[in-house]
């Protein structure tokens, strides 16, 4: 469930904390939030699917009361461990960061 994109588990690879919607190549997911109230916002940190890299977001366009912040890529999460390893590796860079400025 959406619930999810903010539940506070970001990097992992349990997917209890991830979301996926439907796709086909083609069509346009979208996700819209919105805020109980106004909030100032400096910067939105990305954390991609992890449980099969290859199904997250590959392009993402960022709108804030319909006026485009980022259009580009999204980083890739971290491959996944190799046979044996049981532990996502703490150093690998999760987080996508978009920052704002006036």
């Amino acid at each position: 469930t959406a619930d999810k994109l903010v539940d506070g588990t970001n990097a992992t690879r349990d997917d209890s904390h991830m979301w996926l919607t439907p796709w086909q190549a083609g069509e346009m997911a979208t996700v819209q939030l919105t805020l109980p109230t106004t909030t100032s916002l400096s910067m939105v940190k990305l954390w991609n699917y992890a449980k099969t890299p290859s199904r997250g977001v590959k392009q993402l366009e960022l709108y804030l009361e319909g006026t485009l912040l980022y259009a580009g890529y999204a980083r890739c999460a971290p491959p996944l461990p190799r046979p044996g390893d049981s532990v996502v590796d703490e150093d690998a860079d999760w987080t996508q960061t978009l920052l704002f400025s006036d």
